[in-house]
């Protein structure tokens, strides 16, 4: 810009030289406005992903930024959802290290009890940053209502949880990782289905050792359960509006 003005100054004093200075100065157009423009959406860090994250099966019709983001609300639900509600706390801290936690403060909140956590996401604004970055509003709250209240909310700032506990799907035959079938892929959203391969028994029969039952599953499964995944493209990027995993979530059909 600034060498713009210098070149309309410099244009109209040489008019100027030309016309012996006769009538008013000549003066520069001013540039045209530029339209604003609209920061580009950083890509979630949150949360980090270990070797078994990085590992896991991710849809082949997504791009790279979107398979990330896939195993991060995997990792991130599968702590929240998969089995016990304490499993916030197993992520590392921001150094790196392992948490140590000794004994859990408790509050009442509306009449229902919750532990304040300690680990990486013990401040409400990290936790909350954390989901926001990979899940929808709307699909967030009702995931997250519980019977009783939230089962993740807030204190004073800190996150605090409730103590509650499932048990996983051991039907889950982990010898046939999950697959995908994409069912619609637009530019503000993109839709698939989640397959899980499931067998009537996966612990050893009588009298077979482990290699014999690892053999038998290995052979083949008895069945397979499809679960709807749901991204759609906001302000501030891709996020999941429908989340499930095979391990610990029922079809929503037969839920």
């Amino acid at each position: 810009m600034r060498t713009y003005i210098r070149a309309a100054f410099a244009a109209a004093g040489l008019a100027c030289l030309l016309a012996g200075c006769a009538g008013e100065p000549v003066q520069p157009t001013p540039p045209p406005a530029s339209a604003a423009v609209m920061p580009e959406a950083v890509p979630t860090a949150e949360p980090p992903l270990d070797e078994r994250a990085l590992s896991i099966p991710v849809p082949d019709f997504l791009d790279a930024e979107q398979q990330d983001l896939y195993r991060r609300a995997y990792t991130m639900y599968s702590h929240l959802f998969g089995g016990e509600t304490f499993a916030v706390e197993d992520f590392p801290q921001a150094d790196g290290t392992q948490p140590e936690f000794r004994t859990y403060e408790t509050v009442e909140i509306e009449g229902t009890t919750y532990y304040l956590a300690q680990g990486r996401y013990r401040n409400w604004s990290d936790f909350e940053a954390a989901v926001d970055g990979l899940f929808t509003d709307a699909f967030w709250t009702a995931r997250n209502e519980g019977e009783g209240g939230p089962i993740y909310t807030q204190l004073d700032g800190r996150l605090c949880l409730r103590d509650l506990s499932k048990g996983a799907d051991l039907s889950r035959n982990d010898f046939f990782p999950d697959t995908f079938r994409l069912l619609e892929a637009g530019e503000e959203e993109i839709s698939f289905l989640l397959i899980g391969y499931y067998s009537d028994e996966t612990a050893p029969l009588e009298g077979e050792s482990p290699a014999e039952r690892d053999a038998r599953l290995a052979a083949g499964y008895d069945e397979t359960r499809e679960y709807p995944i749901c991204m759609v493209h906001t302000a501030q990027g891709w996020r999941f509006e429908r989340f499930y995993t095979t391990w610990s979530d029922e079809p929503p059909e037969a839920a």
